[in-house]
């Protein structure tokens, strides 16, 4: 057969070499297209990949806000409910003018609850722990217990109780230490300080101590408070002879700002790194709030109490503390910065041993004291702690020039 075929002629071999090289071309831009239109849909499908992992993003963190909202209203309710007893505080005051029925009342006192006088306001001339609320009934009250009669007796010398852990909270001790020295100072009269940690053998009844200070910190929530307050206000059983102290009546809480403001930064990050220590320390607040008021409101046979929570902030050197500004007091959990330790001692002198305002209020405090300042200005503690026997309106000062 090639040899019957005729040569190619040059125009014949150019012309065929052609037709070869367009069909190569149709099939190398055919392939071109394909290629390019299986990027397209390669492309498509990863948007739309996009798009689902976008969407069950959003999902699961609707999911989760869902969840969080949920613990939210959880804890909200279980706040609400644990503070109720609080919230009703109000009743105890009408409470107690109702049971005046006409009565005139001394100096210093608003109401009676349970036949006892409630005393409320201080004087310049006192110079013994104020004790609590029932530090108004009398000297001695004779009770009956299984069968026969126990008197009451008052604690024959003045003494504070405090549960406090030095090693752990190096700040609140060294505002104990201060407020120790500003107390011999201040009284004339020993009073006997006796601390004890919360793992020690804490003496049953508190030791017939009038005041017990306990701070925060050093107990870990709820259940370590009450346990401790079980302990604590147990009268000790009665010696041959029949007589028993009574157990302390003012409970001070040393705590910190923030307890009530755990959804809030920065004390919701201080709550989180801190393994919930602002939560722990809110529920021991509330431990004392809540046996307070129980027994004015339950009308337990047993004396009356006051509680005090003081919040500090950052336990700093006055002169530091001093750049914020002078102290300020204010209810409630609302100051933020530091304090002096100057300051916070004092302060905790006055809840302990002037202030009525302070019993059964909890308030908070900033700033510093100057160098100058002098332990016994009543003016100026009087004046600090009125806006707690509120609400406070209005405050006007230096109308006269």
């Amino acid at each position: 057969i090639g040899s019957q075929l005729k040569p190619l002629t040059i125009e014949e071999a150019a012309e065929l070499r052609a037709e070869a090289e367009a069909e190569i071309n149709q099939a190398f831009d055919s392939r071109l297209e394909d290629i390019e239109e299986l990027k397209k849909l390669v492309d498509d499908d990863f948007e739309r990949s996009k798009k689902e992992m976008q969407i069950a993003s959003d999902l699961r963190a609707k999911d989760q806000t869902n969840q969080l909202m949920g613990k939210i209203d959880q804890i909200s309710n279980d706040f609400l409910s644990k503070n109720k007893a609080l919230r009703d505080g109000t009743k105890l005051a009408a409470a107690a003018d109702e049971n005046m029925k006409g009565k005139g009342l001394d100096v210093g006192s608003w109401g009676s609850i349970a036949g006892k006088e409630v005393l409320t306001s201080s004087s310049s001339e006192w110079k013994a722990l104020l004790g609590s609320v029932g530090s108004a009934q009398s000297s001695s009250d004779v009770v009956e217990a299984e069968g026969f009669e126990e008197t009451v007796v008052p604690a024959e010398k003045n003494r504070i109780l405090i549960v406090c852990d030095d090693q752990q909270d190096k700040s609140t001790k060294k505002v104990l230490d201060k407020f120790v020295d500003i107390l011999s100072d201040t009284f004339d009269s020993d009073i006997e300080i006796n601390k004890y940690s919360p793992t020690s053998s804490i003496p049953m009844g508190g030791d017939s101590a009038q005041c017990v200070i306990l701070v925060a910190s050093a107990l870990n929530g709820q259940s370590s408070a009450q346990n401790l307050l079980g302990r604590i206000l147990k009268r000790t059983a009665p010696i041959a002879g029949g007589k028993i102290g009574v157990p302390p009546s003012h409970l001070i809480v040393l705590s910190t700002q923030g307890t009530e403001r755990t959804d809030k930064f920065p004390y919701s990050m201080q709550n989180l790194m801190g393994g919930n220590k602002l939560t722990k320390r809110r529920e021991v607040e509330e431990a004392i709030i809540t046996t307070v008021k129980a027994r004015l409101e339950k009308r337990l046979n047993v004396p009356p109490m006051d509680y005090t929570v003081l919040k500090l902030g950052e336990v700093v050197d006055d002169d530091k503390a001093l750049k914020g500004g002078d102290i300020s007091l204010v209810s409630g959990d609302t100051l933020d910065g530091e304090v002096g330790v100057n300051a916070a001692a004092n302060t905790l002198l006055q809840a302990v041993a002037y202030q009525p305002a302070a019993r059964n209020a909890t308030f908070s405090i900033a700033g510093g004291l100057t160098a100058s300042y002098k332990t016994d200005d009543d003016l100026f503690w009087n004046s600090l702690f009125l806006k707690l026997d509120g609400p406070e309106l209005l405050r006007m000062e230096k109308l006269i020039s």
